[in-house]
């Protein structure tokens, strides 16, 4: 362990090290040295004479924010969504068949988490059609119907509960607006 932390043979090494102007050698610990984490950069040009340690603290706290928020912003934006279990049991505890048991404020939460969960299946959707060709503006069911068997029946049922499910979704939408300003706060 000694032999590993020890300086004892880094002489003969230094005189190998590039020299800096006005110093004898240069010291492996230094910006200049090849080998460093944290090689010279153009926000940091020659800062060997600034001796506000936290001067220098702020500058690589601001480079280092700088950069982080520059790695942040090139990241694609995931919108993050609940998952369809959670979304599942929240609404069937905020709204029971029994209507004095529903809690109406979180029944219109319940309805918000089920309208981002369709939004969701519909993308889903959509990108499983981009994904056969359907929906090209060339699309063409007899092809489709030739290509992939059963799928278009797959469709005309996805676009029949799609329909379906929004007619249900605005009649509970509008029952439960009803019921909350009915009720006495």
């Amino acid at each position: 362990m000694y032999a590993l932390n020890s300086t004892a043979g880094v002489n003969s090494s230094l005189s190998l090290l590039p020299k800096s102007p006005g110093s004898n050698a240069v010291s492996p610990f230094s910006r200049e040295f090849d080998g460093n984490a944290f090689p010279p950069s153009r926000y940091s040009p020659g800062r060997k004479d600034d001796k506000n340690p936290a001067h220098n603290m702020n500058s690589t706290t601001a480079i280092f924010k700088m950069h982080l928020m520059s790695q942040i912003s090139q990241l694609p934006s995931q919108p993050c969504s609940l998952p369809p279990n959670f979304i599942c049991s929240f609404v069937r505890r905020c709204l029971p068949e029994d209507l004095a048991l529903v809690d109406f404020p979180q029944a219109l939460t319940a309805l918000d988490y089920l309208r981002d969960l369709e939004q969701r299946r519909g993308k889903e959707i959509k990108t499983a059609l981009e994904k056969l060709g359907v929906l090209d503006d060339a699309f063409d069911k007899d092809d489709l119907v030739k290509r992939y068997p059963g799928v278009s029946s797959w469709i005309d049922s996805i676009m029949e509960k799609d329909r379906y499910a929004a007619a249900l979704y605005s009649q509970v939408y509008l029952r439960l607006r009803y019921w909350q300003t009915a009720l006495p706060c």
